[in-house]
């Protein structure tokens, strides 16, 4: 049986937030303006079940405070989630994750460290599949000729999003590492 799934509405500098959690982890955020795809989503993972409002857990609304008011840009890679999809599209994701703030990757830098350097097309796509905007970074991701492109929450978000971290500084931005993360 799935346990319940809570959402609650947060407001941030990069608008109205929606957050689902359950048993103390976050399972999906995105903005308010892409509400019926945040609840698509959450019906494709957790069927039709009823979402209650509820404030999410304190090691979920800190970390994401901090990094909103800029206190501590790395604070979100503290909060605990669940974030159910094949074994590609997670592996892709905590590639994501590794991305330190401040840091601009390309697709295929992503599929290099996941061992898969051929499978940029599927990096891509698991990347516009990611359930957890802001906390898994995909505004980290840039073209092959480091030119922004697209994001989930529009450029408008994914510029707010890098300078806050600091990458559109004109310094180098981090080099992805070598190897491969675990499965």
């Amino acid at each position: 049986m799935t346990p319940p799934i809570y959402i609650d509405i947060i407001s941030s500098p990069l608008g109205v937030l929606l957050v689902a959690h359950c048993s103390g982890y976050l399972c999906a955020l995105d903005f308010q303006d892409y509400e019926s795809r945040f609840r698509q989503m959450l019906a494709r993972r957790f069927g039709n079940i009823p979402l209650e409002r509820r404030a999410a857990p304190e090691a979920i609304q800190k970390p994401l405070a901090a990094y909103l008011s800029g206190e501590n840009i790395e604070a979100v890679q503290d909060i605990p989630v669940h974030a159910s999809g094949t074994r590609f599209q997670r592996q892709v994701w905590n590639a994501l994750r590794s991305i330190p703030a401040g840091g601009l990757w390309s697709f295929a830098d992503v599929a290099r460290l996941i061992g898969q350097p051929s499978a940029v097309r599927d990096v891509e796509s698991a990347v516009a599949r990611n359930p957890l905007a802001i906390i898994v970074p995909c505004h980290r991701l840039v073209g092959s000729a480091g030119e922004l492109v697209t994001y989930v929450g529009g450029l408008a978000r994914k510029r707010w999003l890098l300078a806050h971290e600091g990458a559109l500084a004109a310094l180098p931005s981090p080099t992805p590492p070598e190897g491969r993360l675990p499965a």
